[in-house]
């Protein structure tokens, strides 16, 4: 769409200068005393991602919550390690901050009845996070 951000490397070919879109998956670089990243590698922050900074922080895990290692220039990114009474695996984590911005469905969450739920990101709420029971259509 027209006015749309994105990134992407200038990249000089046979043909002249290109560019590559696959820059914009590239994974943040870990700057030298930062802290450290969450699941032992650096995963781009989506809420940054979403907002268009051109360097997007790395989710890193926090004393209670992950969050995003540009927390001190503003990002809001925090999902809390226990989520509704429910302590959220790591493989489950990494597709909540990958791709599927969603964890797989779990039992066990209280709001829920002890129902199967599962925890969705959603950048624009004001937790950064929701709970959606299966069956309920997706706000995203």
């Amino acid at each position: 769409p027209e006015g749309a951000q994105f990134k992407a490397a200038l990249v000089w070919t046979e043909r002249g200068v290109q560019l590559d879109y696959a820059a914009r998956d590239a994974a943040p670089a870990v700057p030298r005393g930062g802290p450290p990243p969450a699941f032992g590698e650096a995963h781009a922050c989506p809420a940054c991602k979403d907002a268009g900074v051109p360097e997007p922080g790395y989710v890193v895990a926090g004393r209670a919550a992950w969050g995003c290692a540009r927390w001190r220039a503003g990002c809001k990114l925090r999902v809390p390690f226990v989520v509704d009474g429910q302590r959220l695996p790591d493989d489950d984590a990494l597709r909540l901050f990958g791709k599927a911005r969603a964890t797989r469905y779990l039992k066990g969450f209280r709001s829920a009845g002890g129902k199967t739920a599962r925890v969705v990101l959603d950048v624009s709420a004001p937790t950064m996070w929701r709970l959606e029971q299966r069956g309920t259509k997706s706000q995203r």
